[in-house]
């Protein structure tokens, strides 16, 4: 994390600047200027009266705060897809705001109750939609968004500085659309990953981190980064990530959840996160201090599969659509309605930004920054400006079936993805040709022999919750949290512990993960504050 705090023009300007910008020299030739740091341009900008159209441009996960001290104005405003996040509070004439939620409780005039909604919200979902958080007056920061407090007559206005509109369809063949992606993702790992900061990369058996590391190593061939990836004892993830980096050069490292006390590990995080997630989703944050001290970057393939793939597309029948009720209903089933799906920052004929911000935005890209601690930051290549224009400028058939992203994968990256298979044994394929089917006959063979014990097994999961949370120790805290006569959740519904106790119940242990989560933050928030 990056934060800046200073004064400009004459001293009658003071802003504070917490994240990264990566199109620093694209800003300075748009706006001809020659500023060395993004600090000095939104100076710059805001003096000639240009700083929405500076943000409106900007390619970064950053929020600021200038404070006009001549102007009598105070300006608050995050980055275009809301990845750093910014917290208000306007409720009885008041107005405060924080880039951690928490810190808003401290203060006396704060109504701190709690919002029903997103109890039901979190139990069900699992995340939080649109502005929501677990209190009742303070909201999330929409994305995109600038904020304007004129001091003098303590009027607030708020507005939107660029939206998905603005995007325009783009006519162009699927397979300059292959080639088109892939020298815009080179452009934005070579923008992104900064080899001064020792980046290191968390492999997983998928195909968003391996891309990042192809990417990497195609730009940077005789760099060798640090990976890593977490698991069970044989799990295919490991056997994945070693092939992977096989073809670099050097060894894997694996970190075993066998090893640690996973559930104490994770409290600190879900409370540093305030608990957006449950802990069944903070997985990884645990081995943050394992990874060498030097490395202060890494590289995430934070929504790879959501951007080159299908993961986020709904029913065809909705394809190249504005979204709509009956797409948010889809997503969010009954609790559509928080989305904020009428907004116009989604006025675009593409279903996709809608999920990409209430599932990747509040809640994916949450999980990417517990993975990081204070001295260590991420970055999201898949995620770049250039990257989603495009994206949302192609018929959604593109991205079909993984089309674009096996086709961008085996074309230009074929050493990392023709024999290494995408969170299976079972090699990526554009064609059912004979090689594909022949590794469908030898991966169907390997099933079987795996299956009689003739070769060893492969763990398909890299966690096992339904095992850990049977265990005498990971049982005692659950059960302590949840018979508590305090426990927080009684206050939403007497119930609910006799429906969640039940083993036989579908998702058992998605509930019971999602119940500890709430009770380990709140008591944690009710020793910070009274409530």
């Amino acid at each position: 994390m990056l934060l800046i705090v200073g004064g400009g023009g004459g001293n009658n300007i003071h802003l504070t600047l917490c994240g990264k910008c990566y199109n620093l020299d694209d800003l300075n030739n748009i706006f001809k200027t020659s500023c060395q740091t993004f600090f000095d341009i939104i100076s710059h900008a805001y003096q000639q009266n240009r700083l929405t159209e500076l943000l409106n441009k900007a390619d970064g996960c950053f929020n600021l705060v200038l404070y006009d001290l001549k102007g009598k104005k105070l300006i608050i405003a995050n980055d275009r897809f809301g990845l750093k996040p910014l917290y208000l509070y306007k409720h009885n004439g008041n107005f405060a705001f924080c880039g951690e939620l928490k810190a808003l409780l401290l203060l006396d005039f704060v109504d701190k109750s709690v919002d029903g909604d997103s109890f039901e919200m979190f139990m069900s979902l699992g995340y939080f939609l649109g502005s929501h958080t677990w209190f009742k007056h303070i909201k999330r920061l929409a994305p995109a968004s600038i904020v304007e407090f004129d001091l003098s007559t303590k009027e607030i206005s708020q507005k939107h500085y660029w939206t998905f509109a603005e995007i325009k369809q783009e006519k162009i063949s699927f397979d300059e659309a292959v080639d088109k992606a892939h020298l815009l993702f080179k452009d934005a790992v070579k923008r992104q990953v900064d080899l001064n900061l020792c980046p290191s990369v968390l492999l997983s058996g998928g195909s968003d981190s391996r891309l990042c590391l192809a990417t990497m190593n195609e730009l940077y061939p005789h760099y060798k980064p640090y990976t890593a990836t977490f698991g069970v004892k044989n799990c295919l993830d490991f056997i994945l990530a070693q092939k992977v980096c096989n073809i670099i050069g050097t060894k894997n490292n694996e970190f075993l959840f066998e090893d640690i006390d996973w559930l104490n590990l994770r409290k600190e995080h879900l409370y540093n996160i305030d608990c957006v997630h449950s802990l069944e989703h903070l997985h990884g944050c645990e081995f943050e201090n394992l990874f060498p001290q030097e490395s202060k970057l890494m590289v995430s393939g934070y929504l790879g599969d959501a951007v080159f793939g299908d993961s986020y597309l709904p029913d065809k029948k909705f394809y190249n659509q504005r979204v709509n009720a009956d797409i948010a209903k889809f997503y969010y089933g009954d609790f559509a309605k928080f989305s904020e799906y009428k907004d116009g920052y989604y006025d675009i004929a593409n279903p996709l930004p809608i999920h990409w911000i209430n599932r990747g935005s509040n809640f994916i890209n949450m999980a990417v920054s517990a993975d990081t601690d204070k001295n260590n930051i991420a970055c999201r290549p898949f995620f770049d400006n250039k990257i989603i224009e495009f994206i949302c400028a192609l018929p959604n058939e593109y991205l079909y079936d993984y089309k674009l992203y096996k086709h961008l994968a085996l074309r230009h990256y074929p050493k990392f993805f023709t024999y290494i298979g995408r969170n299976s044994l079972m090699p990526l394929y554009t064609k059912k040709d004979l090689r594909y089917r022949f590794n469908k006959i030898k991966f169907k063979l390997n099933k079987k022999l795996q299956k009689k014990g003739i070769i060893p097994q492969v763990i398909e999961s890299y966690v096992d919750y339904d095992k850990w949370i049977t265990q005498e120790t990971y049982e005692h805290q659950i059960k302590a949290y949840l018979s508590s006569q305090n426990a927080f959740y009684k206050r939403f519904s007497n119930e609910i512990i006799n429906l969640y106790m039940l083993k036989e119940q579908n998702g058992y242990t998605d509930k019971i993960l999602k119940l500890i989560s709430v009770e380990i933050y709140f008591e944690k928030i009710q020793n910070l504050v009274k409530m």
